[in-house]
């Protein structure tokens, strides 16, 4: 080791790397104007950095200031006396470094925010919000600095977005915002407040579009003859569990016991992040029983090119990887079961022609996909079910969620209600007419 003294930048290059295999040395700084805690250490690779040792909240703890000789020995030494001022203050020099890498540029955020998501978001979300970054934030709003992203900036295109597509706008600030929230973390404090605050949302009217018992029936019969059947399946799936598509197009064999009869939703599949678990019925069973013989066939056919099988219910073309997309098997489905109408076809806002000068139609669907899930919870409500037990087969976590199918038990009640009515009138009454008979 080196002999003590203050640390210079000769006394960097001069210190001897330990043999290889052996743990790295720490020459400390000595002598007049030295900073407690701060050292060289080397490396048996010849790697030299400046660290600073120091305790805070009652814990020992290493910073790395900077590699020499990128940082020379007086600067590495003037930053080793700001962290440990800091600590002193109650400051840990971890915050105060990493707040020094903040991203400047709304770009640099997006890509901070969205790297956090990969290990915190459900994939179908992380998706949602880079499309929203890359089609709607980042194009107008990317290269700018963060100081420059104002109120007035995100309400002029929250604005121009809600011109002709308010919802999606709504988005768009939804993401914002979860964006510099991200931002103001407390170990980040990369900004000092949140731009969106005081833009007011559009207002958005909630869907209630229920299959009736007559398009449950065309629906049925397009999907028994629809070509696409892996997707058909799926879609059959949806409208007998209520689940939602992407715990249906992601969902495994592991996931199922058939013999019986439950689907069990890992935490890791669901929005709820609790694990579902979920009583099939006849119909919803007998479909997987009868595709899972499909699936031992092909799999079959797998190992004799050596492949393993698929651990997916709708496995896609890719190897390893579910089906992802269905909604032109949906709208296909819909237009056989004359789920919808046709309209005129439009491109940038104008009307698409034939040759002969004629409109070009297209067939345009009035139910979502998600609507299945809707349809499913208005059937079980016409039966009579309790909002508990539709939320409970939904796997919504909380009451409130469920509350929007309150109104589709009107008739169930008022069935019950008029049972009631009719027995407390006929109180006290003869049950039936009393007919005297000639003798």
């Amino acid at each position: 080791m080196a002999a003590k003294g203050l640390l210079s930048d000769g006394l960097g290059r001069a210190t001897k790397a330990p043999e290889k295999g052996s743990v790295p040395i720490f020459v400390p700084d000595a002598g007049t104007g030295a900073v407690r805690g701060f050292k060289l250490r080397v490396t048996s690779a010849g790697a030299r950095s400046w660290v600073l040792d120091y305790r805070f909240g009652g814990r020992e703890r290493q910073i790395t200031i900077g590699s020499f000789p990128d940082w020379s020995a007086a600067q590495a030494r003037e930053k080793a006396a700001e962290y440990r001022k800091a600590a002193g203050s109650g400051t840990d020099p971890f915050s105060i470094r990493d707040k020094a890498k903040a991203p400047t540029t709304v770009n640099d955020l997006a890509g901070a925010y969205i790297e956090e998501g990969r290990a915190t978001k459900r994939p179908r979300s992380l998706k949602e919000d880079e499309d929203i970054l890359r089609l709607h934030i980042l194009p107008p709003l990317g290269k700018k600095r963060l100081v420059e992203l104002t109120r007035e900036a995100i309400r002029g295109l929250h604005r121009e977005i809600g011109k002709t597509r308010p919802v999606r706008a709504n988005r768009v600030l939804a993401v914002l915002r979860a964006m510099l929230n991200f931002a103001m973390g407390e170990e980040r404090q990369w900004v000092t407040a949140n731009a969106t605050a005081g833009i007011a949302k559009y207002k958005e009217h909630a869907r209630q579009r229920f299959l009736s018992p007559a398009e449950v029936a065309r629906l049925t019969d397009a999907l028994g003859a629809a070509r696409e059947k892996a997707s058909a399946n799926a879609l059959k799936l949806l409208l007998l569990t209520g689940a939602r598509r992407g715990e249906v197009l992601g969902a495994t064999w592991a996931q199922f016991d058939l013999e019986s009869g439950v689907w069990i939703k890992p935490h890791t599949a669901v929005k709820q992040k609790k694990e579902h678990r979920l009583p099939l019925n006849a119909a919803a069973k007998a479909l997987l029983v009868q595709m899972r013989t499909e699936a031992d066939k092909a799999d079959a056919e797998r190992a004799k090119k050596g492949l393993a099988p698929s651990p997916f219910l709708f496995p896609s073309a890719t190897e390893f990887q579910s089906l992802a997309n269905i909604k032109r098997s949906w709208n296909s489905v819909c237009r056989a079961a004359k789920i919808g109408e046709l309209v005129p076809k439009t491109f940038k806002a104008k009307p698409v022609l034939d040759k002969d000068g004629k409109p070009v139609m297209k067939w345009k669907s009035d139910c979502r996909i998600h609507d299945l899930r809707h349809s499913y919870a208005s059937i079980l409500a016409s039966r009579g079910m309790s909002l508990q037990i539709i939320g409970a087969l939904l796997g919504h976590s909380q009451i409130s969620t469920t509350q929007r199918y309150a109104h589709l038990l009107d008739d169930t009640l008022r069935a019950a209600t008029e049972a009631a009515g009719a027995v407390i009138e006929s109180a006290g009454k003869p049950s039936a007419e009393v007919v005297k008979l000639k003798a």
